[in-house]
């Protein structure tokens, strides 16, 4: 099951880790605006109807930089195999990929390699 988050009920998680993290939500704001636009610009903006067309009517696995993932790597090659997908928090990505499994999407979030 997929479910897109409305960043209403995101926003009191976001504020969370902003105060926590020292952010200013003004400048994260305006370093999206500005990623976008730069993504846009080199035709590699994937727009929200994007995610969409990649997981509608499929099963969804998200995998992230996990302990576990190293056990249960085999549950997401056999999900692929039945035609489900896999979107990879950038932590997982490499480890993904040396295992043979390809994300169709990967989500970062900027502070780490990944180097293929």
């Amino acid at each position: 099951m997929v479910v897109l988050v409305p960043f209403e009920a995101w926003k009191p998680k976001y504020n969370e880790i902003c105060l926590e993290m020292g952010y200013s939500q003004t400048r994260d704001r305006a370093a999206a605006q500005l990623l976008a636009m730069l993504l846009q610009a080199r035709g590699e903006w994937f727009p929200e109807s994007g995610l969409a067309k990649i997981v509608r009517g499929r099963v969804v696995v998200v995998a992230g930089g996990s302990a576990s993932l190293e056990e249960e790597v085999w549950m997401v090659k056999d999900l692929l195999a039945s035609g489900g997908v896999c979107l990879a928090a950038d932590g997982a990505t490499g480890f993904l990929l040396d295992n043979g499994v390809h994300p169709e999407l990967v989500v970062t979030d900027l502070d780490g390699p990944v180097d293929r």
